[in-house]
C-alpha cells in the first residue's frame, strides 16, 4: 500500500494526516503553535517553529501508522496566508515572521493609497488597501528594518517557507501569490507594475507554480527530520482556504464554506472577477484559467467560543447546541458577531453586539441568536456575491463548527442552499493530500460526504423577514464605539 500526507499549517496548530490510496484515513498529528502581540495591532510568529512543528507532526502521523516511510510517495502543503518572513540563502529566518493578522502596516497603505489610485489597485490585484496583505508589511520591512531588508535573500510565505526547508527550493503557487497586493489578477503573475512602483524586486519573490505541480523531492536533511524518505516527492500545495475548497470539490454553481475561527466563502470563476463596489476579495485558484471569489465572516466559530468561555462556561459546545435546539426562534433577539471587526461585505471595524434583549430573553434564545447571526453574515456575503454574477444552489461545508446539525441547518434556511457536510472537518489537510494523490497517480482518492441538509421552506420564509430587519439594525451597530 502507498500514502499520501497532507499538512495543514495554520496560525496557532499545525496538523498532519496521512491517506491510503482511496482517500482513508490513516493516521493524524497536531500540534499547536504560538501568536506573538507585543503591541496592539502587531501579531508576530517564530517561523523556525513551523519547521520544527511541521517535522513533529508527520514523524507522527508515519509512526503512529506503523508504516515504511518509504511508502509515502508524496506530500503538499495547506498554508496560512499573508504572513512574511525574510529569510537568508540558508533559509534561516533573518527576523520574525509577521502574521497575517498584523495591522501594524497603516501608514505604509497611506503610501500605497498617495501612489496609486484604490480603483486601479484592485483591478491589478482583486485586494482593497489593508494592512494585512503582504505588500503593506514588506513596505514597513524596508522603512523600520532596512539592515534586515537589504540582507534578505528572499521574503518568504508560509507555504514557500516550508518547500525551501523541504527540498531547496523556494516555490509559492498562486493562491498564495494572490494575497500579496503584488499579484497581477489577470495576468496570473507577479505584476510589473506594483513591483516597480513600490521599488520591490522580483528577486527577492519566490518562483509561482500551480498547485499540483511537482516541487521536488525531499532533501536529505528534511528527509531526516521530517522521518520521510528521500524519494518522497514534495507536490505545490497553496492558501489554506483555497486548498480546502479544492478539497471539497468546489465548482462553478456553488460554494464552499470553511467554519472554523473565522468563515471563508469562496466562489468559482473561470474569469477574474471583480466585485463592483469591491467588497469581496478576488484570487486565482490552483489551475489555469480558474479564479474565486472570497468572502469573510471574521469571526464565526471564535464568537461560538467567545459565548462558551465567557457567557456559558458551564456548558461544552455539545451542550450549546442542545439548548439552542429547544427553542425554534431567537425570541426577536439579533447577534452581531462583529467581535474583530465585520469582515466582508461590510468591511467596517464594527464592534459585535446584541439586540432586542429583554427580562424574558433566555439562554437558549441567546445561543440561538449566535448561531443565526453567523448564518445572518453567510447570507450576507452570499447576496453581496450575487451581484459579482455568482448564482449558487448549493454549499459544501466543513471545519470545526460544521459538526454542530443544527447550526448545519440553519445555515441551510438562511442561505435557501442545500448544505453538503463531509465525514471529516479537516479539508485543508485533505485537499493538500489529495492534490498529493492526484499528482502521483491515486485513481480512487475521494472523501464520503456526510450528509445534505435542505432548507425548511416555512423557516427559510421566516428568515427572509427576520434578515430584512437584522439589516435595519446594521447601521446603529456599525456606529457603536
Amino acid at each position: 500500500m502507498n500514502y499520501v500526507i497532507g499538512l495543514d499549517l495554520g496560525t496557532t496548530c499545525v496538523k498532519a494526516m496521512l491517506f491510503d490510496e482511496k482517500g482513508n484515513i490513516v493516521s493524524s498529528a497536531g500540534a499547536d503553535d504560538e501568536l506573538f502581540t507585543p503591541r496592539q495591532g502587531w501579531a508576530e510568529q517564530n517561523a523556525l517553529r513551523w519547521v520544527e512543528l511541521s517535522a513533529g507532526v508527520i514523524r507522527a502521523a508515519v509512526s503512529g501508522a506503523g508504516i515504511d516511510p518509504g511508502d509515502v510517495l508524496a506530500m503538499s502543503i495547506s498554508s496560512q496566508g499573508i504572513t512574511v518572513v525574510p529569510v537568508d540563502r540558508e533559509f534561516s529566518p533573518l527576523g520574525i515572521a509577521i502574521n497575517w493578522l498584523d495591522t501594524r502596516a497603516t501608514d505604509e497603505i497611506e503610501i500605497i493609497r498617495s501612489s496609486r489610485n484604490e480603483e486601479e489597485i484592485y483591478k491589478i490585484t482583486g485586494k482593497t488597501l489593508n494592512p494585512a496583505y503582504t505588500l503593506p508589511k514588506i513596505l514597513w520591512l524596508k522603512r523600520n528594518e532596512p539592515d534586515i531588508y537589504a540582507r534578505a535573500y528572499k521574503l518568504l510565505l508560509p507555504h514557500n517557507y516550508l518547500c525551501a526547508h523541504l527540498t531547496g527550493i523556494p516555490v509559492t503557487d498562486h493562491t498564495m501569490a494572490g494575497g500579496t497586493m503584488l499579484y497581477d489578477l489577470n495576468q496570473q503573475k507577479w505584476s510589473d507594475e506594483l513591483l516597480g512602483l513600490f521599488d520591490v524586486d522580483i528577486g527577492l519573490l519566490p518562483e509561482i507554480r500551480w498547485g499540483g505541480a511537482p516541487v521536488g523531492p525531499l532533501t536529505n536533511k528534511a528527509a531526516e527530520l521530517f522521518g520521510l524518505s528521500e524519494k518522497t516527492l514534495l507536490i505545490s500545495g497553496g492558501q489554506d482556504q483555497k486548498i480546502a475548497a479544492f478539497g471539497a470539490n468546489l465548482q462553478m454553481g456553488s460554494a464552499t464554506i470553511s467554519l472554523g475561527t473565522c468563515a471563508a466563502i469562496e466562489f468559482m470563476f473561470d474569469h477574474a472577477p471583480y466585485h463592483p463596489t469591491r467588497d469581496l476579495a478576488s484570487f486565482s485558484y490552483l489551475e489555469p484559467g480558474k479564479w474565486v471569489l472570497e468572502a469573510c465572516v471574521s469571526t464565526a466559530g471564535a464568537a461560538i467560543k467567545w459565548a462558551r468561555d465567557i457567557l456559558f462556561p458551564d456548558l461544552g459546545f455539545d451542550d450549546m447546541n442542545e439548548a439552542a435546539a429547544t427553542c425554534t426562534t431567537s425570541g426577536g433577539v439579533f447577534f452581531y458577531p462583529y467581535l474583530q471587526g465585520s469582515g466582508t461585505p461590510h468591511n467596517t471595524s464594527a464592534q459585535g453586539a446584541f439586540t432586542g434583549l429583554t427580562l424574558g430573553t433566555s439562554k437558549e434564545e441567546l445561543i440561538r441568536a449566535i448561531f443565526e447571526g453567523v448564518a445572518m453574515e453567510v447570507y450576507a456575503n452570499l447576496c453581496s456575491a450575487r451581484d459579482a454574477g455568482v448564482s449558487v444552489s448549493g454549499m459544501c461545508l466543513f471545519g470545526g463548527a460544521s459538526k454542530s446539525a443544527l447550526l448545519c441547518q440553519i445555515l441551510a434556511d438562511v442561505t435557501g442552499c442545500a448544505i453538503q457536510t463531509f465525514s471529516t472537518p479537516e479539508m485543508g489537510a485533505f485537499g493538500a493530500a489529495k492534490l498529493a494523490a492526484n499528482a502521483v497517480g491515486f485513481k480512487d482518492f475521494s472523501l464520503p460526504a456526510s450528509g445534505v441538509r435542505e432548507p425548511d421552506v416555512r423557516q427559510s420564509a421566516r428568515y427572509s423577514d427576520q434578515y430584512q430587519l437584522y439589516k435595519e439594525n446594521q447601521p446603529a451597530i456599525f456606529n457603536l464605539k
